[in-house]
């Protein structure tokens, strides 16, 4: 945490796409988490004699392949915003800055640094990791499924976007183990990426949970800024 002082002023981080994006994206992955495992394990089973009378699997493979494909457009549109949003919704890891702000923020979490970099919006650590499991896991976790999906039909759209990855794997059992494990991937990305947003929040108090609903955070502002904006403030009075 930031050892200055200062007054904290609101700044516009997350714009709204950005944040339809997230929760978009959030709830298509509790859903294909939870449709996904029940078409790997079953664990309601149809009441009665007449399992077509209720069509469970049926039901859940259709709501995974509705929900999946929202997933793949939600993602596209977030690639394209990543063009047209402001400089928070960018990922720049093709700039220097970017890798020695990364190499500073390991260094704070391993107890190295002692002062924590300060980011208004992800600090490079958390672009990384997204760059890792919301983009590069999502690339895969997508043309796994399709590649299933596609041995329904074997001519077409799919069938010919994802031969190369069925001629790579050699047969379909590979392929739906690397889909059912990517997805316990996803798992454990959720469940750290709450434990530290809400202990970033809670030591920062900066408002990095709630910026994600209102798109304004929490920004410390150096003693000198501060001294500006006050100023400021009795020139206007």
């Amino acid at each position: 945490m930031s050892s200055h002082g200062g007054q904290k002023k609101d700044v516009y981080v997350w714009e709204l796409p950005v944040r339809i994006f997230h929760w978009v994206n959030a709830l298509c992955i509790v859903v294909l988490l939870i449709t996904g495992y029940y078409i790997y394990n079953p664990f309601v089973h149809a009441p009665g004699l007449v399992a077509n009378d209720y069509f469970l699997m049926g039901t859940a493979r259709f709501i995974h392949l509705v929900t999946a494909y929202v997933f793949i457009a939600n993602l596209i549109f977030r690639l394209y915003w990543f063009y047209a949003g402001n400089e928070y919704a960018k990922i720049k890891f093709w700039k220097k800055e970017f890798w020695v702000g990364l190499k500073d923020v390991i260094l704070f979490y391993c107890f190295i640094k002692k002062e924590e970099p300060h980011y208004v919006g992800h600090n490079p650590l958390a672009m990384i990791s997204y760059l890792l499991f919301i983009w590069l896991g999502s690339f895969f976790i997508i043309l796994t499924g399709l590649a299933m999906q596609s041995e329904i039909y074997t001519t077409g759209f799919l069938h010919s976007i994802t031969a190369w990855w069925q001629a790579l794997m050699g047969n379909s059992v590979n392929t739906r183990v690397i889909h059912h494990m990517l997805a316990w991937v996803f798992v454990l990305f959720i469940v750290a990426h709450l434990y530290t947003s809400f202990r970033y929040d809670f030591l920062s108090k900066s408002g990095a949970t709630s910026s994600i609903i209102t798109g304004y955070k929490s920004k410390e502002m150096p003693e000198e800024d501060e001294a500006q904006e006050g100023q400021n403030k009795n020139h206007s009075a």
